[in-house]
């Protein structure tokens, strides 16, 4: 993993996305995120200065699923849909808020079938 920067988004294991605010010397490998967690470099799996290159397919972007499709121009690209906006590519939504599909997991209650 690159060397990571402060300002620059995380997402870690357990599919926290938050912002670097304090990168701890070599030897510790730890950052310090603005919701006041410290966590290791290991647990990380990806960082980047454009929080859009964290977000995958599963993940809730301003309460829409986000899933992987074709676009017009024939690529594949991440889009937010629901029953009501038919597909916008990931790159011209106004991000709100995330819920990734980890913490989605831990919290979804599940009925018995």
């Amino acid at each position: 993993m690159s060397e990571i920067e402060i300002g620059e988004w995380v997402r870690t294991k357990e599919g926290i996305i938050d912002k670097v605010d304090r990168v701890v010397g070599m030897i510790e490998n730890t950052v310090h995120l603005e919701n006041s967690i410290w966590i290791d470099i290991k647990d990380m799996i990806k960082h980047s200065k454009n929080i859009i290159d964290l977000i995958e397919v599963g993940d809730y972007v301003n309460g829409m699923e986000v899933c992987k499709d074709k676009v017009a121009s024939g690529k594949e690209k991440l889009l937010v849909r629901n029953h009501i906006i038919n597909g916008m590519s990931l790159e011209v939504v106004k991000i709100r808020t995330i819920l990734t599909h980890e913490m989605y997991e831990q919290n979804c209650y599940k009925v018995e079938e």
